[in-house]
Parts: structure tokens; sequence; C-alpha cells
């Protein structure tokens, strides 16, 4: 890092433009933190480090009495009955898909500065701020060239996908850091290696690899992925012999693992059913947008609310495929096989390993982004590469920086002042469902516990009038919604049920001599309201 340091000299013109791009990056990713839609999964991030378990939750509000909104804020806040350790166990018996480093040091800020959205959001976007120096970093192990590395950080500084996994609960931008650092280390591992460095230098660099890949384990589980394209990429640059390097490697890999284990086990034993849905088949045709999707949000995201229907993103989108197998094309021209082979592995390992169970048994394992940190970095550093190597064409160059520079600027500015987005999935359109009720002077919202609504309920909380009254009904045994008839008050104006089967409707209606009528729908929420 010392090295890259020193690189950078007295500031030019072009230093202060990438300057001035970093700084609105930044402001992008602190700028109306609360301002949009928490969504289900940021929810649950709350209720995790709060200390509550899905089964704790359930019991205490899913009960079959009349609540208000303001209640289920105890399960989003700090309470006295729990504490750290109590996020821990959570993550071990409800989610042990997510491992407790990012939930755990996200506990220990939220006892400072508490669990408001914008305090939860705002330890996700400090931590995106070291993608900045990591990046200019890996860019200069990569090509020892300070320009590559500021128009990386630019791109990345405005690219709509960082900018909105680094404004959300989530660990994606502790994984991104813990990425990069992870790349950076093992090159700079490699290379000290090859120069025959002291037995003290090689210790300190693969330990130092291996420290920063057991934080990535300990962060996101798919940073094994990663570790295996690492060590393929190891084997290929070493003529599959058996060399110091892969002998170093295997060590490193083996210390990162055992230290891991004891999470691995909790894991194996108690094994989550959280990414389950992964696994459910989508038509071909909506699998095939959203990948193109995934090429479009890593630099425009200007879009309707099924998140790629516009004129904006269809005519964008050929040219930014274009743009991306240019860069790669001109990547694998320019470089050593090194340099671009590092790049290919970390864009195409996690893809490949999502993608081909898709293609083979079905399902959606990767329509989600979240899940393809590794391919925005290498593709936004490969186009990087491109803009930054001077050639015959630099008019060309510098156009398509301010283009690709300005499409990310009006997305930012487009996405900061939207009140949701289309990371907000299953919540996304919770805005309307708030709107919807509001429009009662005393309604009653009922819904049951089966599937998102455990999870979207403890979201709406965040959005919903504090003493709006709830009924919320527990399905979570053996028995199906439709078996639990609730008894309903005659004093609110208005019933409204959330994502609540047809048949239960239907024995509600012959029950009550209700009728009801279909308000809202999407493909994850029903909102129906008695007439």
């Amino acid at each position: 890092m010392k090295s890259a340091i020193k690189a950078v000299k007295s500031p030019t013109k072009l230093h202060w433009f990438f300057i001035t791009v970093l700084i609105l990056g930044i402001f992008f990713r602190f700028y109306n933190l609360d301002g949009q839609v928490y969504w289900h999964d940021e929810a649950l991030t709350s209720s995790r480090i709060a200390g509550y378990t899905k089964k704790e939750i359930r019991s205490a509000v899913f009960t079959g009495e009349i609540i208000r909104v303001q209640d289920l804020q105890k399960y989003q806040n700090s309470s006295p009955e729990k504490n750290f350790w109590d996020t821990i166990k959570v993550l071990a018996t409800d989610a042990n898909e997510h491992p407790p480093l990012y939930y755990g040091l996200l506990r220990l800020w939220a006892n400072i500065f508490g669990f408001s959205i914008t305090a939860i959001r705002c330890f996700s976007v400090i931590i995106s701020l070291l993608i900045f120096p990591c990046l200019y970093w890996l860019c200069w192990e990569l090509f020892r060239s300070e320009l590559i590395g500021w128009m990386a950080i630019a791109i990345a500084s405005l690219s709509p996908y960082f900018v909105i996994y680094a404004r959300e609960a989530r660990e994606y931008s502790l994984w991104t850091v813990l990425t990069l650092l992870v790349s950076i280390l093992l090159l700079r591992a490699i290379r000290y290696t090859r120069n025959d460095a002291k037995p003290q230098e090689n210790l300190k660099n693969w330990g130092g690899y291996a420290i920063a890949l057991t934080l990535g384990f300990y962060t996101f589980p798919l940073s094994g992925i990663m570790a295996i394209g690492q060590g393929l990429y190891l084997i290929i640059i070493e003529k599959f012999r058996w060399t110091r390097s892969v002998l170093f490697y295997i060590t490193a890999l083996i210390f990162s693992l055992l230290a891991f284990s004891p999470w691995l086990t909790v894991m194996i034993i108690n094994s989550s059913k959280g990414t389950s849905w992964t696994a459910f088949p989508l038509p071909f045709s909506i699998w095939l947008k959203l990948w193109a999707m995934h090429f479009s949000h890593g630099f425009i995201f200007i879009a309707d609310e099924f998140g790629f229907n516009t004129l904006v993103n269809y005519s964008t989108l050929p040219l930014l495929l274009l743009l991306i197998f240019s860069a790669f094309y001109f990547l694998c021209r320019h470089t050593p096989r090194q340099i671009w082979l590092f790049i290919l592995i970390l864009t195409l390992t996690l893809p490949l390993f999502l993608v081909l169970p898709d293609l083979i048994l079905g399902g959606q394992r990767s329509t989600s982004s979240r899940y393809l940190v590794p391919m925005y970095l290498g593709i936004q550093i490969a186009i990087a590469y491109l803009l930054a190597t001077p050639t015959h064409k630099p008019r060309l160059q510098k156009s398509i920086t301010l283009l690709i520079l300005t499409l990310g600027l009006i997305s930012c500015l487009f996405y900061v002042n939207s009140e949701t987005s289309w990371n907000k999935v299953v919540s996304f359109h919770n805005p309307k469902i708030v709107q919807a009720i509001a429009q009662s002077k005393n309604p009653l919202l009922i819904t049951v516990s089966f599937g998102i609504n455990s999870g979207n309920i403890l979201a709406l909380s965040h959005a919903l009038d504090p003493n709006l009254n709830l009924l919320l009904i527990n399905n979570s045994g053996d028995r199906f919604d439709w078996e639990i008839i609730p008894d309903l008050p005659s004093e609110f104006s208005d019933l409204y049920f959330l994502n609540t089967s047809d048949r239960f409707l239907q024995t509600l209606e012959s029950e009550y001599n209700l009728e009801t009528k279909l308000i809202y729908h999407d493909n994850h929420l029903w909102l129906w309201k008695s007439t």
C-alpha cells in the first residue's frame, strides 16, 4: 500500500475532476438515508441485531389479538433483556447463512448510535467508503498505474450498483471491501514469493491473505467460491507445478477453513432454509431479463416498477454489452496473462457457479445481483483499464468516460430521491400498501405469519401510522391460515387483509357476511379491503 500511496503526486486538473466525482459519490451514499423503503431483509437485520428470533416475534405478536404498529418496533430496537450474544444466537439458529461478522459489528455500532434507519444504514455507508482506497490499491497491484486507479474509483463512485448496496443495512459493503482486500493480498503475496522474499515477508503476506479470507468467510459464505477461483488462477499461472506459492496458498486456505469451521459447523447442523427461494424456477424470459438488468445496473438505473422496462435501459444495454466485451478484449490483448486472467477469473467465477445450476436444475440463484459483487468489480476494473490506457483514440475514450459518469450521475440522482427501488424486492411496493391503508380513518390490518409476512410486517412498521391497529395470526405450525378464524371487531371503519389466502378470505366472508375487493397486488403482495 505504501508504494501505491507514493504514486499519487500533486493534484492536477484531472485529479480534481476525479476528486469531484468521488465527492459526488460519497454525497449520494449519505443523502436521504431514511427516505427509502426499509425493506423485508433490512427489517430482519434490525430484529437480528436486536437479538430476537423469528419464533420469539411470532409467539409475541402473531397472537390473534389486536396490537398497534408501535408494538412491533420493540423488535427493531435495543432492549435491556437482549445483549450482543443474543444477536449471535439468533444468527446461529435463524439465519446461519449470514455469518456473524457484519451483524456483530453492527450490533456494537447500534449500541452507540442507535437503531434508527439512518444509524443502521450509515454503518454500511461508512464501510463502503473503504472500497475506494482498496480499489485504487488493487489497480496499482495489477497495473502500476495511478490513472487506472483513479478511473476505477470514479466509475465505482457513481455506479448505481455500488451506491445502492452501500446504502442498505446488509453485509454487502463489507463483503465488497473484503473481496478487494483478499484480491490485493493474494497478488502481493504471490509477487513477494516469486521475488524470493525473506521467510518473515512470506509469513506476513500469506498470513494477511489468510486473515482477510477468514474475515470474508465470516462475512459471506460465497467468499469460498471466490477463494476456489483464486486457487485456480494460481495453479494456472504456476503452470500446474507444485511451487512455493501453491504451497503457501493451500496452507492459507486450510488456516482460513479451520478458523471458519465453528460457524461452518453451525451451518451444517442447523441447516437454515433462508436461501431455499433461490431454487424456485423462473420463466427463462424473466431470467434473461434479470441478467440484462445485472449488466445495466452497474452503470445506469432509470427504471419503472419492474426494474427494466424503460426506453433508456433498452437502448443503452447493447452499448453497455459492447463496452464490456471491448474492455475485456482490450485487456486480454494488452496485458500479461497473469493480469487479464486474474480479472477474468474474478469476474466469472461466481456467475458460473450460480448460473450453471440455474440452467441445469432450474432456479434463480444468479438473478440476485447482491451475490455478484466480484463480477461487478471485475467489469469495472476492465473498463477502467480500457478508458485510462493511452490509445490512438483519446477523444473516444474521453467521450465514453463522460457518458458513463453522466449516466451514473443521473441514475444516482434518480435513486436517492425515489422512495423505493428494484433491490427492495418483496417490499418494493410497500409504499403503495401504506398509501392505500392511510385512506381510511380507523382501519384494521390483518395478516398471517406465513412466508414473507412476518418480515414484511416488521418492515411496514417503519412506515405505517404507529397507532394503526393490527390483527396478526400465527400459522407457522401445521395449521393453515384458513383454519384459524379470528374474531373480527366491529368498531373499525375498514378491514384490510394483507397476503392472506383466497380460502381464508372466503371463509371470513361466509362467517361474517363480508364482501372484499382486491385493491392492490403484485408478485409478492396482495391487499384486500372489506366493502
